[in-house]
């Protein structure tokens, strides 16, 4: 490769990490073997996880551009965070050095589940997840040989770091029965949106600044079922979004607090998820600084 590729999918949260984290030690690390093909590559195993690369063809959206995928499989009450972990939790980061005509490689993130880890609040997945990916070939008509450096962590009682290490050649035509768990997670990622669109799900309002202490968002859904919200904001920020509550007109109310803020009045950008039970979208907000004290 011309340049090291590394791919942070988030960082940990600036908040506590699981208690245990440093104490508990990294799980035991096995060295995955490359495969020549055959649409996956084999699983790097440790205690209550294996992790693998699946192979799931050109992209039907972008040309030049392969679809690829990073399984996470859990034992049934472990779990796993999302690229912003919560109060309580560390992201996963991939990297990619050592891979052969990978020009880029982006990862995706299935809208992911609340959770309570002794009163914290976890976002990830319980049981194992699949991220997609889409690599863009240095060389679109050469081979792609992808190499994986996942480093994450899984959670019960106590929180372990792990690192996976996988390789796969990207071959295949997507026709594979793993390949479908590929797909079946990218029809999971939240769609991108904006306030006040169109569709089953929708984000109708944001109201607030960036000098208050809370948001309030409204929105409205086809379903009965609330949809979960999740709000994030780069560092030094930190925002945290509440259950939904229906109001007489049937839209719902949200409100999202706000935990922590830069010394100096700025704008808040803030990333909105909206997740129904066959549907989420995504919409980014910028909130305007508080106007100057008189």
């Amino acid at each position: 490769m011309a340049k090291a590729l590394r791919t942070l999918i988030a960082g940990p949260t600036r908040r506590a990490v699981c208690a245990g984290l440093a104490a508990a030690g990294t799980v035991g690390l096995r060295a995955a073997r490359a495969e020549p093909g055959g649409g996956v590559s084999d699983w790097w195993e440790a205690d209550h996880v294996r992790v693998r690369l699946i192979d799931a063809g050109p992209s039907p959206k972008q040309h030049g551009v392969r679809l690829a995928g990073i399984e996470i499989d859990l034992d049934p009450m472990y779990l796993t965070y999302w690229r912003s972990p919560g109060d309580a939790g560390v992201a996963p980061v991939a990297a990619f050095e050592g891979s052969t005509n990978v020009k880029d490689g982006k990862i995706l993130f299935p809208a992911p589940g609340r959770f309570s880890e002794d009163g914290a609040e976890a976002l990830g997945y319980k049981g194992g997840v699949v991220f997609p990916l889409e690599v863009t070939p240095a060389e679109p008509a050469k081979p792609v040989s992808l190499v994986l450096t996942l480093s994450f962590a899984l959670c019960e009682r106590q929180c372990l770091p792990a690192q996976a290490k996988c390789k796969l050649m990207l071959t295949g035509d997507g026709q594979s029965p793993e390949a479908g768990l590929v797909r079946d997670a990218l029809a999971r990622v939240p769609a991108p949106a904006g306030v006040g669109g169109a569709g089953p799900l929708r984000i109708l309002s944001v109201e607030g600044d960036a000098g208050q202490d809370h948001l309030t968002v409204l929105a409205r859904t086809t379903s009965n079922d609330i949809p979960m919200l999740f709000a994030e904001a780069p560092d030094p920020w930190f925002v945290q979004a509440g259950a939904g509550l229906w109001l007489n007109d049937g839209s719902l109310k949200y409100t999202v607090n706000v935990l922590a803020r830069p010394q100096d009045p700025a704008p808040l950008p803030v990333r909105l998820t909206l997740v129904g039970v066959e549907t989420a979208i995504e919409v980014p907000v910028t909130l305007d600084a508080p106007p100057p004290k008189p």
